[in-house]
């Protein structure tokens, strides 16, 4: 069977460690044939353009639903790659906090200008309940377009009436387990923003469901939580 996944970072084939993220386990289970085009602080609508453009060459796709909101600078001659895309203003914040201590070139200055015209237009233009309204158009229309679907919300806010939980829930559990509180001198290397053994849980939760026809409950019951000494080889001091 060939699979396709398309999402954000919970969907993201690039490894950070060395353990196996829930998309490997799933390529590497029998009969089994994994492609990935999730891609890390995308938006829904860069998930759901890889979809349109791939979603016909797989037997079966799975679609990880990133939350409102996120902005995608598709057609940006100044930025490149992940610098397209905006998920935060947090993010945006950090980002023009490190380019202006560095802005020695036109083109920094330029990426500076969109940083902070993204920044204002989050901060004052930006309706949210319009966001997730188009958001739901767009789950309405990859459905259409294949009814065997697999959609997994990310976020409690990823799809209006979801009740089956979502994988920020996981991240978080394990956040707290190891009272642990995001700094930007260290760096999260979790793959998919979960452990070995949650990625683990998540690919035998859709294994189940492809083999065996049983609904994907993300129960955050079914997770576990992270021994405290784990938490060493997840979470390094920045160099």
């Amino acid at each position: 069977m060939k699979i396709g996944i398309f999402g954000d970072s919970y969907a993201s084939p690039k490894n950070a460690n060395r353990t196996p993220s829930w998309i490997n386990i799933l390529n590497q289970h029998k009969d089994m044939f994994v492609s990935s085009y999730g891609q890390s602080a995308s938006n829904f609508y860069y998930t759901v353009d890889q979809f349109k453009t791939y979603y016909k060459q797989y037997d079966l796709n799975i679609m990880l639903v990133t939350n409102p909101g996120r902005i995608w600078a598709r057609h940006s001659n100044t930025l490149h790659g992940f610098e397209k895309f905006f998920n935060s203003i947090d993010t945006i914040e950090e980002q023009l906090r490190l380019r202006k201590e560095h802005a020695v070139s036109v083109r920094q200055d330029k990426v500076i200008t969109i940083l902070e015209t993204v920044k204002n237009y989050l901060l004052h233009i930006q309706d949210f309940e319009y966001e997730c309204y188009l958001q739901e158009l767009m789950i309405r229309d990859v459905l259409a377009m294949d009814k065997n679907l697999i959609l997994i919300p990310c976020y409690s806010i990823s799809m209006i009436n979801n009740t089956k939980g979502n994988l920020f829930d996981v991240f978080l559990k394990e956040n707290e387990a190891w009272n642990y509180k995001m700094h930007e001198d260290q760096m999260d290397i979790r793959n998919c923003h979960m452990t070995a053994e949650n990625n683990k849980i998540l690919a035998e939760k859709i294994i189940a469901y492809i083999e065996q026809g049983k609904e994907i409950d993300l129960n955050i019951n079914d997770f576990i939580s992270p021994n405290l000494e784990s938490k060493d080889f997840y979470i390094k001091e920045q160099k």
